[in-house]
């Protein structure tokens, strides 16, 4: 479910750790694409083995996700109300139902395109202004009006 086809989509190393093959990984589609495209990792409720993730991450992906795993630190356990962003605004109906149709335009496009590049399919550096202009063609303006009058209520102001 999470890996494939021993010797075909991954291999087992002597530490019993597993690598992907290039078949995965040199395909015309993303790894996650292409093993999707074979039934792996598709989204059946199963148990997820997150080390699949470390297999098609560049290095400067794990290393990243490195450096943030080992800082527990950085994971505050009683964390104050509020501190996990989640303010509990409250919506108008209208400005609720336009939110949520712009978001679900924008997000599923947003989670694509930090996957590509946590994953180094795709470059941050040539892809951010036509990443941001996505984000204004979809309504990312409106939906931060609509959450900023919404911030504003739940401050108490007009």
């Amino acid at each position: 479910m999470n890996w494939g086809i021993k010797d075909e989509t991954y291999t087992v190393n002597s530490d019993g750790s597993k690598k992907f093959t290039d078949t995965v990984l040199k395909s015309d589609q993303t790894p996650l694409g292409y093993l999707r495209s074979l039934g792996v990792q598709y989204r059946v409720g199963m148990e997820q083995d997150g080390k699949y993730e470390y297999a098609f991450m560049t290095p400067a992906g794990i290393t990243a996700s490195d450096l943030y795993n080992n800082h527990k630190e950085w994971f505050i356990k009683d964390m104050p109300p509020y501190a996990d962003g989640a303010l509990g605004l409250k919506y108008t109906p209208t400005d609720e139902t336009e939110y949520k149709k712009i978001m679900g335009n924008i997000k599923p496009y947003v989670d694509e395109k930090f996957q590509s590049w946590m994953l180094g399919t795709s470059n941050f550096d040539a892809d951010y202004t036509e990443f941001v202009a996505q984000l204004k063609s979809r309504g990312i303006d409106k939906a931060i009006e609509i959450n900023q009058k919404a911030y504003n209520t739940y401050l108490g102001k007009k």
